[in-house]
């Protein structure tokens, strides 16, 4: 914990992170394809211009999962909202918030919808708290017991 607050501390001193983030380039006529539909840009996160209510997550891992891929089309999809051209693409992950707010705490591990990113900004909505379990990798989080996981669970087992 005190090794994570040296870690914090130094990366917060610096006014601007360097980040990668993928964003979306044009949107898919059929399947989605990396190197026409997105872009991974390398800008600087000037800590500066991001309001005090958001939350900066360290981002560890992430997961495209295939509702994503309806998220990128030019007409938004009603059940998951859209991605606008040139902007962060959305990824299920996790990772360690080094900036908190009233809701996620600094140091707190968390897991929900974030950016495709080394650093991914938001206001903490969709994310979660990520629970640890015995023997199991934090990683467990973006398949077994993540969204696809228990929606497979679900279908196999409890949906008539």
């Amino acid at each position: 914990s005190s090794q994570f607050t040296k870690q914090n501390k130094m990366l917060l001193s610096k006014t601007v992170l360097p980040n990668k983030t993928w964003t979306l380039r044009s949107f898919p006529e059929k399947q989605f394809c990396a190197t026409e539909n997105a872009e991974l840009l390398e800008e600087d996160l000037d800590l500066k211009n991001v309001d005090d209510d958001k939350i900066i997550v360290e981002v560890h891992a992430v997961s495209i999962d295939a509702f994503i891929r309806t998220m990128l089309d030019s007409n938004a999809n009603p059940a998951h909202g859209g991605v606008g051209l040139n902007c962060p693409i959305p990824a299920l992950g996790y990772g360690k918030v080094i900036r908190g707010n009233d809701k996620f705490k600094e140091g707190a591990m968390v897991t929900g919808l974030m950016q495709a990113a080394k650093y991914s900004v938001s206001g903490g909505e969709g994310m979660q708290k990520l629970v640890s379990l015995p023997r199991a990798p934090s990683s467990v989080f973006l398949h077994q017991m993540g969204i696809s996981g228990i929606a497979a669970y679900i279908g196999m087992f409890v949906s008539p």
